[in-house]
């Protein structure tokens, strides 16, 4: 015996409701003598239901130079700065290398790719730059230690 019930969301409880005009299809199939029943459910979403729209991602300049103000404001070498930050993320705020390039598996991110910090904001990756460069230095990125920065000094 099939059992196909169609529910329409004002039906449910608070909890079990789905996104407006979107109906819930439970279909029930019990074999003589009914034991266990076998339960499927499966979203059917009507043809004019809203659609939400995108999420929105903030833009940034893509021109490295137009986050040089921000690295302006801390006290170190502007051009070495800003070369890092074009040799690490091509001066994409958005940047993350994969995990499998790091020797303890962990991503860096974003600007300056800082080793595994989540910060995309442009302003927050560059203060968190300033700060790793005052306790270790430039050659805390490999791109320095490795002189390909200065293909962009």
């Amino acid at each position: 015996m099939v059992i196909a019930l169609a529910l329409h969301p004002t039906t449910l409880t608070h909890a079990e409701q789905l996104e407006p005009k979107v109906h819930k299809l439970v279909t029930v199939t019990t074999s003589q003598p009914v034991q266990k029943p076998k339960v499927e459910t499966a979203a059917v979403v009507e043809p004019n239901a809203p659609v939400a729209p995108p999420p929105v991602t903030p833009t940034y300049p893509s021109s490295c130079s137009a986050y040089e103000p921000i690295v302006a404001q801390y006290n170190w070498n502007v051009r070495v700065a800003m070369a890092i930050m074009q040799a690490e993320s091509g001066c994409n705020p958005y940047a993350i290398s994969p995990a499998s390039l790091n020797y303890d598996g962990v991503s860096d991110y974003g600007l300056f790719q800082i080793h595994g910090q989540y910060i995309l904001n442009p302003s927050d990756n560059i203060a968190a730059a300033y700060q790793k460069y005052l306790s270790q230095g430039w050659n805390a990125w490999s791109t320095y230690s490795s002189g390909t920065v200065w293909r962009y000094y």
